[in-house]
């Protein structure tokens, strides 16, 4: 009887085990599919990956451009004023407009009434550091 008792105990031991063994597995799995998915939202959230995934070349009216200039100029002379008194890297991408440095830019060779391509240059870690205008 005793050997009874223990090959029940043994059995009865496994099949908990078994079904220990089994839940654990899809747990795990279901937190890894959520995982997944919060980094494929992540991915889809990312403009720069966006842009990457389906690039098109994108056109721009010459006031787009005429704007971000003129943003780029304002920006560019408040953190030269800032560096005066905090010391800080700038992390903002350079602005190209047909060859030229946007600071360097006379605003009025821009047509307003152009068409403008957009090309966004990327470094290793994913980062815009130059957007380039080029008329059509």
């Amino acid at each position: 009887m005793s050997k009874n008792l223990s090959e029940a105990l043994y059995l009865g031991t496994a099949i908990l085990l078994f079904a220990l063994a089994i839940t654990f597995f899809f747990s795990c799995y279901n937190t890894f599919e959520d995982h997944v998915l919060q980094g494929h939202s992540k991915i889809e959230q990312d403009r720069l990956v966006k842009i990457s995934l389906d690039y098109e070349e994108e056109a721009v009216t010459g006031e787009k451009v005429l704007f971000q200039v003129l943003e780029y100029n304002r920006h560019k002379e408040i953190s030269e004023f800032k560096n005066l008194y905090e010391s800080q890297q700038n992390n903002e991408p350079e602005l190209w407009v047909n060859g030229q440095m946007a600071d360097s830019i006379d605003i009025s060779t821009i047509d307003a009434s152009k068409s403008y391509k957009v090309q966004y240059e990327t470094d290793p870690s994913g980062r815009i550091i130059i957007v380039r205008y080029t008329g059509l």
